[in-house]
């Protein structure tokens, strides 16, 4: 009689410890469905954080390229201040600069004379009052920009702030410029260009 009326008891307790496990700790479709919603937020929350910004003053970047016949072509990009956006993605962070009051040297390609001592470029020159640098496609985007082209002695670009003493043999305006640097070749585009011609000194 003690014996059933134990294994009664036991019966009645498991049963309603299952029944109060079933309720309130086994997840409802209900459940499941708030969760999922939950978590679709918590990713479209952390896509869409607040970008991270961070301003510069004098900036300069320099690029190099190999070309063929051991030859180095330099890029030199400057700014006369810059900002820094970090803007989060879906599944990558995007890196744009802003420069404002911007100028690029581009060396095109290095002239041998007749002795290897006769060393001249031919150089592209723009400025623009801002430009956007995209550091993933690393594309740099200029509108409304002012372009030169120079023949000009020497293997090096002019100093940082310098302008050389040779007047440029084509200059004008476009109306858009795109210089793409990644990869070994870079490409440069400049949309709608007006451009005259000038005696080279």
């Amino acid at each position: 009689m003690y014996y059933r009326l134990t294994l009664c008891t036991f019966v009645i307790l498991t049963t309603l410890t299952l029944a109060v496990l079933w309720l309130f700790a086994w997840p409802k479709k209900s459940d499941c469905s708030a969760y999922q919603l939950f978590a679709h937020q918590s990713r479209q929350a952390a896509s869409h954080s607040a970008p991270l910004c961070q301003n510069r003053l004098k900036v300069c970047k320099d690029i190099w390229f190999a070309e063929e016949g051991n030859q180095r072509l330099h890029y030199r990009i400057e700014s006369a201040s810059s900002s820094l956006t970090l803007e989060p993605k879906a599944k990558h962070i995007d890196v744009i600069e802003r420069l404002e009051q911007m100028r690029c040297w581009m060396q095109d390609k290095l002239l041998t004379g007749t002795a290897q001592r006769n060393v001249s470029q031919q150089t592209r020159y723009f400025t623009a009052r801002e430009g956007t640098y995209h550091f993933l496609s690393q594309q740099l985007i200029a509108d409304k920009a002012t372009l030169s082209l120079y023949r000009m002695p020497g293997d090096t670009l002019p100093d940082i702030g310098c302008m050389p003493e040779y007047s440029p043999f084509l200059s004008g305006e476009a109306k858009r410029i795109a210089l793409t640097v990644a990869g070994n070749t870079p490409t440069f585009q400049a949309y709608e260009f007006k451009a005259a011609l000038s005696p080279v000194e």
